[in-house]
């Protein structure tokens, strides 16, 4: 495989978690260039669908993480995302509220311009990624 190849890889498995997430939108925030040359894949085709459904149906009113712990590149940006609604941070910890961080996610991704970042697939092989031959060339 190519070194690109590896390097969407690598920005995938980032992907699975929300400060996963934070290290790939910093990566698009410190390089503009790079907002072409990668995908996010993932089955559902949004994101973070996935962990919005577990949470669901584990009714999980909270999470364990602080509120530093999340995709947005500026720590600080999940306080100050709607100050009006800081009874939905928890102790210890300003841990947010499941219905608060989903509302932030979905903020993050339109903020960045990430919606059509997401491409359906669970695993992704060789031949899938020659379907982007604009981020990879031609794989032989």
């Amino acid at each position: 495989m190519t070194n690109e190849i590896t390097q969407v890889y690598r920005c995938c498995d980032c992907l699975r978690g929300s400060s996963g997430s934070n290290f790939n939108n910093s990566f698009i925030k410190k390089s503009k260039k790079h907002y072409n040359s990668f995908l996010v894949f993932d089955s559902s085709q949004t994101w973070p669908s996935q962990w919005q459904r577990q949470f669901a149906a584990q009714q999980i009113p909270q999470l364990r993480s602080p509120a530093v712990h999340h995709p947005d590149p500026n720590p600080f940006q999940l306080r100050n995302f709607d100050q009006a609604r800081y009874n939905e941070l928890f102790p210890p910890y300003h841990r947010p509220g499941t219905k608060l961080f989903n509302d932030f996610c979905h903020e993050v991704v339109c903020h960045w311009k990430l919606t059509d970042k997401v491409y359906p697939a669970k695993e992704i092989s060789k031949s899938s990624l020659q379907d982007f031959p604009h981020l990879f060339g031609t794989l032989s």
